[in-house]
């Protein structure tokens, strides 16, 4: 993860007690699109 982390592609978080979590504001964004076809029908 420390790779994907240094190129860019994930984001690491240290928020929560129970340890580090990623994410990838890409993936993030291409789902919220993706959710909000849905809810208008358009798949």
């Amino acid at each position: 993860m420390d790779a994907l982390e240094d190129a860019g592609i994930v984001t690491g978080v240290d928020k929560f007690k129970r340890g580090r979590f990623w994410r990838s504001p890409e993936i993030l964004s291409a789902l919220d699109d993706f959710a909000d076809r849905a809810r208008r029908g358009r798949l």
